[in-house]
């Protein structure tokens, strides 16, 4: 019996490095189907870019190869590669996918949503796109792991009055919750919401209240809040007529709100936009950075750590009043 020959095993390992190859950026071209078509030229991005004119593109772009054609079509990387772009790179990496696992548009939303997430008109036609394909909302809602609600609130965006697109992209307003019930209420009076939104400079929780209150009376909380509900409407856009006297309180009622000091908050809710999207700030949970802080995206999708600089703040209000 011949003696096995072990002596390779004593021979060192030798690394094998795995360089990805490089291409032109000619080569490349975006998907037509990629859901996200926003691509904010914000201070993030012009930290992306310097950062990939000083070290080049750190992770390879994913692309797919077009049949009988040199062109690399991108798959995940469209922002990197618009960086590289303004970055005048010559030449980028890249890796060529065959997962089939990758092809769906799920798979881009994720990646996206890692990355930076996708402006809200994005995904509502991405929403509206899968529902067109037979989509259910609720399907829809646990791959993008968004309550069901929102799923609603986006579709206004789509399917709501051109007016919606208008303000949305004036960046008066870009909060899906906001727009769907803006949408709403533009059914009622279509022509009072005009006039009520032009005369302000942003569109918030407490305006879309005092709105609410002007054209639904009859849903107000309470009787005591109608008065300050036409006093906000009339400060941003005059006053839209003599309207006839709100009926008086329960008395029992009145000398409960004379107990309360008018000038106290009793609910802090402090607003703000953080990169073009409203958002809550959460003072009852403790930042892991000094000079940050954690918002509540006003979309539904989420907590964040974000930096104070980066918040605009817009409205202190009472969230009970809201």
């Amino acid at each position: 019996m011949m003696a096995l020959d072990l002596s390779a095993l004593d021979a060192p390992i030798v690394a094998i490095a795995l360089t990805p190859p490089t291409a032109p950026l000619s080569r490349f071209e975006e998907d037509p189907d990629n859901p996200r078509t926003e691509f904010a030229e914000d201070p993030d991005f012009e930290a992306l870019v310097e950062d990939v004119r000083l070290r080049g593109i750190l992770q390879p772009i994913v692309v797919r190869s077009i049949d009988g054609t040199e062109r690399l079509r991108i798959r995940f990387g469209a922002r990197r590669y618009r960086a590289a772009l303004r970055a005048g790179l010559a030449e980028i990496p890249y890796f060529v996918t065959d997962d089939e696992r990758q092809f769906d548009d799920y798979a881009q939303i994720a990646e996206n949503e890692r990355r930076q997430a996708l402006q809200p008109l994005d995904l509502a036609k991405f929403v509206a796109k899968r529902i067109a394909m037979g989509d259910k909302k609720l399907h829809i809602s646990k791959q993008l792991r968004l309550d069901h609600s929102a799923i609603t609130h986006l579709l206004a965006l789509v399917e709501g009055p051109a007016f919606l697109l208008e303000l949305y992209h004036s960046h008066k307003c870009r909060t899906p919750k906001y727009l769907w019930e803006l949408a709403r209420l533009y059914t009622k009076d279509a022509e009072l919401v005009e006039r009520r939104v032009a005369a302000v400079e942003i569109v918030d929780r407490a305006f879309i209240a005092a709105l609410a209150g002007e054209l639904e009376p009859s849903k107000s909380v309470a009787p005591s809040h109608t008065p300050h509900t036409k006093d906000v409407l009339d400060r941003a856009g005059g006053g839209a007529g003599k309207r006839s006297a709100p009926a008086p309180a329960a008395p029992e009622r009145q000398s409960t709100a004379a107990a309360i000091d008018p000038s106290r908050i009793r609910n802090p809710l402090l607003l703000g936009s953080y990169h073009d999207r409203t958002v809550i700030v959460l003072w009852s949970q403790r930042p892991t950075v000094p000079g940050h802080a954690f918002v509540r995206f006003e979309d539904g999708s989420g907590d964040e750590e974000v930096s104070l600089g980066d918040i605009r703040l817009s409205h202190l209000t009472d969230a009970v009043a809201s």
